[in-house]
């Protein structure tokens, strides 16, 4: 059974007037495979929709959803909500934060908590909204998958990157992910984005508008395995460096 993209996100597209999109194509040797779709409502939230594209699909047909509300002005994760819809794994499962109990809640189960915990995609949102100086170098604990992770990025420089023909300055960073502690929760459904992201095996790079009043993410690469994913950015609209 098939998730239509609508039925995804028309919750989250309800309860807010105004959102943007962006769209990504991710490739493995120039062939794409999956289009990503962020969803985002700038004050505190953002959606990526998954699905794969061309022969991938008829492969391995994948549309999931990565929901995350966060607090806007430390970027803590206040709700996650993930809706897997892949050949081999179907479901979802629902994360809240208690910020005043410091408790997180995962379906039926709670658990106490000694930092205000990231996810990915709150990491991700912050690398575009702060200044470099203010994220470099620095860790953030980072709950993925039912296990606590420490998160960084690391300045490496700043580059031109080609879009579409033009030259859009970039800051370049590594983005780190070391697992800190095992909570061993069982987190289903599972789904390949979430199971290797934060595998200690991959290196993760992306490149971030360097200026602008709304940053994007224009390009990011994850190679594991042998194997290297390139996203790039469709649709946004700059004006390119000179």
């Amino acid at each position: 059974m098939n998730f239509p993209k609508s039925h995804i996100v028309t919750g989250i597209i309800l309860l807010y007037s105004f959102c943007y999109s962006t769209d990504y194509h991710i490739s493995i040797l120039g062939i794409p495979v999956v289009e990503i779709e962020m969803i985002e409502h700038p004050a505190d939230s953002i959606t990526y929709i998954t699905t794969t594209t061309g022969i991938f699909d008829y492969i391995w047909s994948t549309q999931n959803s990565y929901g995350t509300k966060f607090l806007p002005h430390s970027y803590t994760m206040e709700q996650y909500t993930k809706v897997i819809n892949q050949t081999d794994r179907h479901g979802q499962i629902s994360i809240e934060y208690n910020e005043k109990q410091r408790e997180l809640y995962i379906n039926d189960a709670s658990i106490k908590v000694n930092e205000a915990p990231q996810n990915i995609f709150t990491m991700l949102t912050q690398i575009r909204k702060k200044d470099y100086r203010e994220m470099d170098a620095e860790w953030f604990p980072l709950f993925h998958e039912g296990d606590w992770y420490r998160s960084r990025f690391l300045f490496i420089d700043t580059v031109s990157v080609e879009v579409n023909g033009n030259q859009l300055l970039c800051d370049h960073y590594r983005f780190d992910i070391e697992k800190s502690k095992e909570l061993h929760i069982k987190f289903l459904p599972a789904d390949y984005f979430s199971d290797h992201i934060a595998s200690p095996e991959a290196v993760r790079q992306i490149w971030v508008q360097n200026s602008g009043e709304n940053r994007q993410i224009i390009k990011a690469q994850v190679s594991v395995y042998g194997i290297t994913l390139t996203a790039m950015i469709q649709n946004h609209h700059f004006t390119a460096s000179k």
